[in-house]
């Protein structure tokens, strides 16, 4: 199937995506792939990423968020090969 978007971009970013997160290393080299082929020709592909090992060591497990009229509980857990 041709890809509808191939060279219309001047570049693609990806923000705040941990790749670390998919289970098979085959499906982020997948996205990879797919992404690097929307910019235009010369264009560029930024990829953000947090380090795993930070993210363990000094975000926490859970933590609450007081809104008004509402609390939200956030919790996050890591995979562990």
């Amino acid at each position: 199937m041709p890809n509808p978007f191939s060279d219309e971009f001047d570049a693609a970013v990806n923000l705040l995506t941990n790749f670390e997160c998919f289970e098979r290393e085959e499906r982020a080299l997948q996205v990879l792939r797919e992404v690097s082929n929307r910019p235009k020709p010369g264009g560029r592909f930024l990829l953000v990423m947090t380090n795993r090992e930070w993210l363990m060591r000094y975000v926490p497990p859970c933590d609450w968020h007081v809104f008004s009229g509402f609390i939200m509980l956030q919790e996050r857990s890591f995979l562990v090969e």
